[in-house]
């Protein structure tokens, strides 16, 4: 399991600019592209949920705003809704499929272990 990442209330979340994404027959598919590529040993698949929340991330989004999102598509509880968010976060952040825009600045934050602002 992946080590949880810190959040911070400012935080906000976007998809990575070096993926390709395509929903086919309701499944979401996510490749990451490098020097215009795609990468076909790292194809990603997303359950409904997932669908969701990547959907939402086509615009930068924060915590509390997917929460919500999973909250009202599914009917479940706030404090569910919010571990699903985190764990697809914190998997995709950890893959790089997903950047983290930090406070009110829009700044990327820098991935764990990086020095460089690129998930």
């Amino acid at each position: 399991m992946l080590a949880p990442f810190s959040t911070s209330p400012a935080d906000r979340y976007v998809r990575s600019d070096v993926v390709v994404s395509r929903l086919i027959a309701g499944e979401t598919l996510v490749v990451p592209v490098q020097g215009g590529v795609g990468d076909l040993a790292s194809i990603y698949t997303f359950n409904p949920a997932g669908t969701t929340i990547w959907a939402a991330l086509d615009r930068p989004k924060d915590l509390d705003e997917l929460t919500r999102l999973l909250e009202q598509e599914y009917e479940v509880s706030g404090s569910d809704a919010r571990a699903d968010v985190l764990l697809f976060l914190n998997e995709m952040r950890a893959n790089g499929l997903v950047r983290v825009l930090s406070g009110d600045s829009g700044d990327e934050a820098a991935a764990p272990g990086s020095d460089q602002n690129r998930l």
